[in-house]
């Protein structure tokens, strides 16, 4: 099984809110903005999303037919596809798919390499673990400025991207009941592009977000700290 060690919560309690039993206006009122805003959020529910299949080595995905799929810009890679922006994001984001054979690392050595790529200044990750349709997976989200590689690997140029997020995937592939070696899935770009994307990132390899466990919260500054 895949497995990662417990991180300390970084948690917030909201403030309860004071109750006017002496005004009957002011809770019929709130009941009525209570039942809008269930309204508004059930038309902002996800509307189904065209797919098409992509076979990677073993790895089957169901990826969005607007995610265009590109040739791989290093031999590392086994896919590539460009995820088209969203709001007010100028940048495309980008999801990479690899495998080693039997190499690449454990979770704890991909993590750690992912969320360093990261400005230690304002980063937040949080790991997740759960099992897909796919197999069993640990899923790292990144958020902060991300030191986006720029030119090719040897040169180890980088250039930071404000507000960005990461979502990646180590996923410990079966098919069948027989293992079929490790996969990465690595996907960046502006945060709200990714955002947008996280659901249909999820639904590729057949998993849920909420499955997932152990969704802990913290900053290398608190980690440095204990």
């Amino acid at each position: 099984m895949l497995l990662i060690a417990a991180m300390s919560c970084v948690a917030s309690a909201d403030d309860k809110a004071k109750k006017d039993a002496g005004s009957k206006k002011k809770a019929d009122a709130k009941k009525d903005v209570g039942s809008e805003k269930k309204e508004e959020k059930s038309e902002k529910k996800e509307k189904p999303v065209k797919t098409r299949e992509v076979k990677l080595r073993d790895l089957v995905l169901n990826v969005p037919v607007t995610w265009k799929q590109k040739e791989p810009s290093s031999r590392l890679r086994l896919g590539h596809f460009d995820i088209p922006a969203v709001g007010k994001d100028k940048e495309d984001g980008e999801l990479g798919i690899f495998n080693f054979g039997g190499g690449g690392g454990g979770v704890k050595a991909n993590a750690e390499r992912w969320i360093g790529q990261f400005d230690s200044k304002d980063v937040k990750y949080k790991l997740s673990t759960a099992k897909s349709t796919s197999g069993e997976y640990v899923i790292v989200d990144v958020t902060g400025t991300y030191n986006k590689p720029i030119g090719p690997p040897i040169r180890r140029q980088t250039k930071p991207v404000p507000n960005a997020r990461m979502l990646g995937v180590i996923l410990a592939l079966e098919v069948g009941k027989e293992r079929k070696g490790t996969y990465f899935l690595k996907l960046t770009g502006p945060k709200e592009t990714i955002t947008a994307a996280a659901t249909a990132l999820r639904t590729s390899f057949g998993a849920k977000e909420k499955d997932e466990e152990s969704p802990e919260v913290k900053s290398r500054k608190e980690k440095k700290e204990e």
